[in-house]
């Protein structure tokens, strides 16, 4: 089997590929899916030849890029629109979430739901983690202990851009975690960052879109 260097110079370019990008020959973007196409054995010495032509190509190396691991939902597609049900505008419901592949050695997951174009910078609307490893799909009730998010509940927040902004992404993102449970110092974002720091096997992405227009005013005569 080939090392991860052999495999990150036949495919460099569809690993990288995002859920906006499409192919010269005018298919759809390949969102999620391109994260199957490496599965790499990060053999002695690889490493350092994986990130040097990670440096070349202008991308930051984090051996999470090289995994399998997929998050999806039935309800949207990778860079697509949250149905109107799962935000603000409708009964808040958090979407369904279902993963695959996750890497050896996982022993539970954690998950934030981010918006990254709030208007006063990343706004985060979901964290949950200590999800247990034997889970792949992801409710409203799911076993899992929530810190609060930005609109100060321990809870689900859906997408609630404020109107006339534009389209704002929403970015799930499920760890992969070498412990059962994280020792947590503090219940905050900051806190569950610094311990997945500590503890990532691996990461999946999944990202919808989501924009409330401004109402238009009514004209009276």
């Amino acid at each position: 089997m080939r090392c991860a260097a052999e495999q990150f110079a036949t495919v460099s370019h569809w690993s990288f590929v995002t859920s906006h990008d499409v192919r010269s020959d005018g298919a759809r973007p390949l969102g999620q899916r391109t994260r199957s196409l490496v599965r790499p054995m990060l053999c002695p010495g690889c490493r350092a030849a994986v990130q040097a032509a990670r440096h070349r190509d202008g991308f930051h190396y984090s051996p999470t890029d090289y995994m399998a691991f997929t998050l999806t939902s039935s309800v949207f597609q990778d860079g697509e629109t949250i149905p109107r049900q799962f935000t603000c505008d409708g009964i808040d419901l958090a979407p369904p979430l279902a993963w695959s592949d996750a890497p050896e050695g996982t022993r539970s997951f954690a998950l934030i739901m981010e918006d990254p174009d709030a208007p006063h910078g990343t706004f985060t609307h979901w964290l949950l983690y200590d999800i247990p490893a034997t889970m792949t799909k992801l409710r409203e009730q799911a076993d899992g202990t929530a810190l609060p998010n930005s609109f100060g509940r321990a809870a689900y927040g859906g997408p609630c851009p404020p109107p006339g902004h534009g389209p704002h992404r929403y970015a799930f993102t499920l760890y992969a975690i070498d412990v059962p449970a994280l020792d947590m110092h503090g219940r905050t974002r900051a806190s569950l960052d610094r311990a997945l720091r500590a503890h990532t096997l691996a990461t999946a992405r999944l990202t919808g879109r989501y924009e409330r227009e401004r109402k238009r005013k009514a004209h009276t005569t």
